[in-house]
């Protein structure tokens, strides 16, 4: 069944509103949620784990395929480059807030921003936004807050580890985040444009990184945040530290909201 799936007793998510439709002659349940609307392309390699995320862990926790309906924007991802090398975030807002009422007009009932470093901009944007959005540092804040840590290292592109923004957001929530040296943070800028943005996983590269984590648990990290989309690519098998993968956090998040919410 395409469109709709059957009923599975017990497994039905019973905070979406259900229609009855028939489909080969049988009677079939279509599942009503809130459309998630993702600007994505930010690469194009997470954007593919926000949207498996989201369907298959629908999937696991109901047992059907009504799934909410996910609208895609995938940008021109260039262009934000090199806005974002040039210190042009005003511009990034404004593209960002032009999305957002696009992707309005196609249908999402709220939005995510598939990227940690355009969170840069996330309270102008938020703040006119036609939709509600949901912020990848607070969801991830949460998460660490749940599991009692107060000390994170943080992992991203250089606009990430050394703009405010991020250790300002955590530091919000009563998380103290550790940045790398210099050279990681250059070393990470690099990999994650000239590698994981376009799928390429080099088992030397995961090894430095692993290098780069070691030392921040050494300086006091409890956990460590992959505060960069397309990390969990390089560490998705690493079990030696604690990791908060942000995409499949704020993937969960966005399907939490989607099937949970009533407002």
């Amino acid at each position: 069944m395409e469109c709709c799936a059957k009923q599975v007793s017990g497994k039905v998510d019973k905070h979406a509103e259900e229609e009855s439709v028939t489909l080969r002659g049988q009677a079939a349940w279509l599942t009503m949620h809130k459309r998630i609307g993702i600007i994505g392309g930010l690469s194009p390699e997470s954007t593919v784990l926000y949207y498996q995320h989201i369907v298959r862990r629908y999937y696991e926790l109901f047992g059907t395929h009504s799934y909410p309906e996910i609208i895609i924007y995938s940008v021109n991802f260039q262009r934000y480059i090199a806005w974002a090398y040039e210190e042009q975030w005003p511009t990034v807002a404004e593209a960002l807030l032009d999305l957002l009422r696009r992707l309005q007009r196609a249908g999402a009932d709220f939005a995510v921003i598939a990227c940690n470093t355009l969170h840069v901009a996330f309270d102008q944007v938020q703040s006119r936004s036609p939709i509600p959005l949901l912020s990848i540092i607070d969801v991830t804040a949460e998460k660490i807050l749940n599991e009692g840590i107060d000390t994170v290292g943080l992992l991203g592109t250089l606009f990430t580890m050394e703009h405010q923004f991020y250790r300002d957001g955590l530091a919000q929530h009563g998380i103290r985040a550790l940045i790398p040296n210099k050279a990681s943070r250059e070393y990470l800028d690099k990999i994650i444009l000239d590698e994981l943005s376009i799928g390429i996983v080099d088992p030397e590269t995961r090894a430095n990184v692993l290098t780069i984590i070691d030392g921040l648990i050494n300086e006091g990290a409890k956990g460590i945040v992959l505060g960069c989309t397309e990390l969990p690519l390089l560490l998705k098998d690493h079990s030696v530290h604690r990791l908060f993968d942000t995409a499949s956090i704020h993937a969960e998040k966005a399907l939490q909201h989607a099937v949970m919410t009533s407002d």
